[in-house]
């Protein structure tokens, strides 16, 4: 494991050893970077002043490997194996768990229960090859609203949307 900047015993990263597998530089509105660093089962966040690693994700969601995209201060995390997940630069652990990662609960209300590609551009969230309802779809890509990653819901008043691209 890398160093855990942990304040609590519970906040220590535990199990079995795990390669790091995804690397992503965070940079917040305000203009500070954020290492995140992750396997298949643990996330960290590096800490610069403390030198230590700072666990943000500590379950068994997911088992492949995680890609992220940021926009604004929230970087988004999708894994072929597992639901999308949020980051918000620098949020809390809630309650007694040392997750501060959280679920997209707007996806799983649309049906979209995993995704193999994200990328940001000009404000939009891209989400491509994706899996809704029961089934794979290789060739569609989803858009997000303007600066809103998490609302992909096509409407009047919103830039959300999506294609079939065809193979």
């Amino acid at each position: 494991f890398p160093l855990n900047d942990a304040s609590t015993p519970a906040a220590v990263a535990t199990g079995a050893v795990e390669d790091i597998t995804m690397l992503f530089e965070a940079t917040s509105t305000n203009g500070e970077t954020r290492l995140l660093s992750g396997g298949a089962k643990r996330s960290y966040v590096f800490n610069q002043k403390t030198g230590n690693h700072r666990v943000i994700r500590n379950s068994s969601t997911g088992s492949g490997k995680w890609k992220a995209a940021q926009l604004d201060d929230d970087v988004v995390f999708v894994n072929d194996s597992a639901k999308p997940h949020y980051w918000k630069i620098d949020q809390p652990a809630e309650n007694s768990t040392t997750d501060s990662i959280k679920e997209i609960k707007s996806f799983s209300e649309m049906g979209l229960n995993r995704v193999r590609y994200i990328q940001e551009w000009r404000g939009l969230m891209f989400y491509g090859n994706v899996h809704e309802g029961n089934e794979w779809i290789p060739d569609r890509l989803i858009w997000s609203d303007f600066k809103k990653p998490f609302s992909i819901a096509p409407g009047d008043e919103s830039l959300a949307g999506y294609q079939d691209l065809g193979h």
